[in-house]
């Protein structure tokens, strides 16, 4: 037996050669169960998820919702026509809607907006005419249909076909913005509903193209 740098040793002869590799204690070497997760790496975004309710209320999918700005109302929107309006505020047990509404018969809602002030928000729906409701769900107003059978879409006064989405300006009170099939984005004056600027994409080869889709940043 010997000690040697502080080292007990009976009976064995240590060689340390260069080229041997050392093992670290790693993840693969852990036994037992797996140490508990922090919240923090559970949820990086500190997301609250630890509960939720089931907002149960169409009858098909919805396709569309917004949130207020003070955060005390939603409104949904589905491909069963209608939309509904919930109030966390009032809200019951039962989390029903305190009311819901059709905007065009027989069109699903494709898009909803809340004005920036939260007193009324906009519908858009397969229809050509979008519409204005107030924060009630009463409806205020409804944008002007065009002239199908005029070939210069800037020329006529609304959309002439189908509406595929929209949204309320995120300032500005009077502004909204709406896309169609008919090839045409329109920016309106939602205090008279009448329209401002009409915006026409085009690609290189000509024709009509189907706008789908048009946001604010």
């Amino acid at each position: 037996d010997e000690i040697s740098n502080g080292v007990a040793r009976k009976g064995i002869e240590v060689v340390e050669d260069e080229n041997t590799e050392v093992a670290t204690a790693g993840d693969d070497d852990f036994i037992g169960p797996p140490l508990p997760v922090s919240d923090d790496e559970k949820d990086a975004w500190n997301l609250p998820v630890s509960s939720e309710v089931e907002l149960d209320a169409h009858g098909k999918a919805v396709i569309s919702l917004d949130v207020d700005h003070s955060g005390s109302r939603v409104i949904t929107g589905s491909t069963d026509y209608t939309v509904k309006i919930f109030d966390f505020n009032g809200m019951k047990s039962d989390f029903k809607s305190f009311r819901t509404i059709e905007p065009s018969e027989g069109h699903p809602v494709l898009s909803l907006s809340w004005s920036p002030t939260g007193d009324a928000f906009l519908v858009v729906t397969g229809s050509a005419q979008p519409k204005i409701f107030n924060r009630d769900g009463h409806e205020e107003g409804e944008f002007v249909r065009g002239d199908m059978y005029i070939r210069d879409m800037k020329n006529t006064k609304g959309h002439v076909t189908s509406c595929t989405g929209g949204q309320w300006h995120p300032s500005e009170k009077g502004c909204a913005i709406t896309s169609s099939a008919d090839g045409t984005i329109r920016v309106w004056d939602t205090w008279n509903m009448t329209q401002n600027t009409v915006i026409k994409p085009t690609l290189k080869k000509p024709g009509r193209i189907s706008v789908t889709a048009v946001t604010y940043n």
